[in-house]
């Protein structure tokens, strides 16, 4: 070897070297991009406070995709309660090709745009076998998930949906416009030829089926009680909201976690809190280390800075998922409150893999939960096959002896009737707060929103008494 050629080998090696130790391990969970699963980690109702949320769910592929979804509920995060009536609803949906679609959680949705017989997409194309029930209760605090399957349900590799979420909420009684924010659902790639078509799905680890949960999601914050410094009308607060990655919706068996609060503040110094996550958290920043807000760690009477970015962390159990929604209000009429909604930074890729578990669409004799049959939606359709059968949605619900009962409903009902005027809730949280306050933003509302928030209980009626006439 020549001295020339030998220089030039040392300089590719370094050069090498350096690319190895300075490129971090990162995750590919996100949420810009099509996955085949996605994540809505918060999703809320509340007819009496004028609060609903709209979910979207788009196809960004030329060919048609089924999604099958479970709305998961989880009215408290109290560590000495399993999850007290927690309740997972499951049903499908198919989407053509590059369709999307959109519906209120206080509705779901019965009549697909292409109904195979007033309409039909380019090729014949149309929704069969959907039908999106509305949630579970009212008022309703929980979370969504969706993922990628084939015609029999079996979770396929697409990474080809994408989605977004819009909670809209009255103003206040005074005042009746829309406050809205909207963030968008977080997305796991399908690993290519890594799916054994079971009901376990992996999250990262040596077995991956799809991508790892974000080893640190980081949000930057205003601390609790700060002015905010360009109008000075305003105090700002930050509700967090957490989920844990790993769901057995099966069983319904909660995934415990411990997450670890590093916060840093604009002189660099450091604080730090840890607190157990149960079910789903959904708390402003103040109430997650004590009862008393003026002496926690997020409080800018504690920090002394208006700004600062907290650090999140696993340190047992599951992964998490991380939202934040900043509110600020009016110092002169705390009731005028504007949100806006925010994805966590995610920063690498969790090391230990986590998994969700999906009941199978005809479950087992042996299947631990009771399953009732008590209904089958038909629909007609303008294809050879002279009709076509929705598939029932499934419903499973946790009791406090955490026995689950699963229940098969063909027929969707509304649990609820909207209304066009709402009582403004109170701006401050608590720390026994589970997360039924409601949360929205200060964004103006675009005028499918709007249009979509504001219909009337009699057309919702209408849509679902001609959904079970069929």
């Amino acid at each position: 070897m020549t001295p020339t050629t030998h220089r030039q080998f040392v300089k590719v090696g370094l050069a090498l070297a350096v690319m190895l130790s300075v490129s971090p391990a990162r995750g590919d969970v996100g949420s810009d991009h099509a996955a085949a699963m996605v994540v809505y980690p918060y999703v809320t109702l509340s007819t009496s406070q004028g609060v609903d949320t709209i979910l979207q769910l788009s196809n960004t592929s030329t060919d048609p995709v089924v999604a099958r979804c479970f709305y998961e509920s989880a009215p408290t995060d109290d560590p000495l309660v399993p999850c007290n009536g927690v309740e997972v609803v499951d049903f499908q949906f198919e989407l053509t090709p590059q369709q999307p679609i959109g519906w209120r959680a206080s509705e779901g949705l019965a009549n697909f745009p292409l109904d195979g017989i007033n309409q039909v997409g380019p090729g014949g194309a149309f929704n069969q076998n959907s039908l999106i029930p509305p949630v579970a209760s009212d008022p309703y605090v929980g979370s969504l998930r969706c993922v990628a399957v084939d015609a029999n349900l079996v979770p396929v590799e697409r990474n080809v949906l994408v989605g977004t979420a819009t909670i809209g909420q009255r103003r206040s009684a005074a005042d009746p416009s829309l406050d809205t924010a909207q963030y968008n659902a977080i997305g796991f790639l399908a690993h290519a030829g890594a799916q054994n078509n079971d009901e376990t799905l992996v999250l990262g680890g040596e077995n991956a089926e799809y991508d790892a949960c974000p080893n640190v999601a980081v949000i930057p914050h205003f601390f609790d009680g700060a002015v905010e410094p360009a109008t000075r009308a305003s105090s700002v607060s930050t509700t967090l909201v957490l989920v844990p990655c790993s769901r057995d919706l099966a069983h319904l068996v909660p995934s415990d976690a411990v997450v670890m609060y590093d916060v840093y503040n604009e002189f660099e110094q450091h604080l730090s809190t840890r607190k157990a996550l149960h079910c789903q958290q959904v708390s402003t920043l103040s109430t997650i280390d004590t009862a008393n807000p003026s002496r926690s760690i997020f409080s800018v009477q504690v920090t002394g800075t208006l700004t600062g970015q907290t650090h999140l962390q696993t340190v047992s159990g599951s992964g998490i998922l991380a939202l934040a929604i900043e509110a600020h209000s009016d110092l002169n009429d705390p009731t005028r409150t504007a949100r806006a909604a925010f994805n966590a930074h995610m920063i690498g890729a969790r090391a230990e893999a986590d998994t969700v578990v999906i009941f199978p669409s005809t479950p087992s004799p042996s299947a631990s939960a009771t399953r009732t049959s008590t209904a089958t939606v038909t629909a007609q359709v303008a294809t050879p096959t002279p009709t076509a059968t929705t598939t029932p949605t499934s419903v499973r619900t946790a009791t406090p002896t955490n026995t689950a009962i699963r229940t098969n409903t063909g027929t969707a009902k509304p649990t609820n009737t909207p209304s066009a005027t709402a009582v403004a809730p109170s701006p401050t949280l608590t720390a026994a707060d589970s997360g039924g306050c409601a949360i929205t933003a200060g964004q103006q509302p675009t005028a499918v929103v709007a249009l979509a928030l504001l219909l009337g209980p009699a057309l919702a009626l209408r849509r679902w008494r001609r959904a079970t006439r069929q």
